[in-house]
């Protein structure tokens, strides 16, 4: 999937909020950086293995999504 800034910039805001446990500013997030495409996004991120889905409701990145996370976050970093 092709993103320009502003979507790896919402994308790397709504992983942190699933690493800080709000997911419901992740899904948030995820629909104002992508709009009716957002769910395929949040599918994808599971399907690619950088989150897990819990049964609550909620959801953990991985070692992989935390990697991607830091990637996003920081350009400059070696992760990944």
């Amino acid at each position: 999937m092709t993103m320009d800034t502003t979507e790896r910039e919402r994308l790397g805001e709504a992983l942190a909020a699933v690493r800080e446990g709000d997911y419901r500013r992740f899904e948030d997030l995820l629909w104002l950086g992508f709009g009716d495409a957002w769910t395929r996004v949040g599918m994808m991120l599971v399907e690619k293995g950088y989150m897990v889905r819990r049964g609550d409701g909620d959801a953990d990145l991985t070692s992989s999504g935390c990697e991607l996370l830091d990637r996003l976050t920081n350009p400059m970093s070696k992760a990944g």
